[in-house]
């Protein structure tokens, strides 16, 4: 007995909606989400200044880019040094494995610049998959920095 057109709709769109649901997440955003190998992860906040309660130019007179835990670990911020007229800011972070991310810097728009050195702060939230109490390395412009476990 062949069953007929009719008996068939409901099953159908069962099968429809779990075919929308599955696509919808797979196209969704990994922030905050699972991450993992490939996820790229867009900024959270991005604001001049350190992190509330960090330390700057006095234990940092180089400039050097600046890694920390955030809200329990729930975020990940970078401190980058540069002009407060063309801050270098970090756009995304591509993760290549649950711990270590590639983070691609924005575009210092083409304009005179002032010669300070003040810092700038841009916060991403911590993929489910990233242990904070394990190191994570951060590959910046070609240069690895470590953010250390978290204690």
């Amino acid at each position: 007995m062949t069953p007929s057109l009719r008996s068939l709709r409901p099953a159908a769109a069962v099968l429809l909606a779990a075919s929308v649901a599955l696509t919808i997440s797979a196209c969704a955003s990994s922030e905050g989400g699972v991450g993992g190998a490939g996820s790229t992860i867009s900024a959270e906040e991005d604001y001049a200044g350190l992190p509330e309660g960090m330390v700057g130019l006095p234990q940092n007179p180089s400039g050097e880019p600046q890694l920390y835990w955030l809200q329990d670990a729930s975020q990940i911020g970078i401190t980058l040094w540069g002009s407060s007229s063309c801050p270098p800011i970090v756009e995304s972070l591509t993760q290549t494995s649950d711990n270590a991310f590639e983070a691609t810097l924005q575009e210092i728009p083409a304009k005179p610049c002032t010669r300070d050195l003040v810092p700038h702060t841009t916060v991403f939230a911590t993929p489910k998959s990233t242990t904070p109490s394990s190191d994570v390395t951060i590959v910046l412009d070609g240069t690895s920095l470590t953010l250390p476990a978290e204690r």
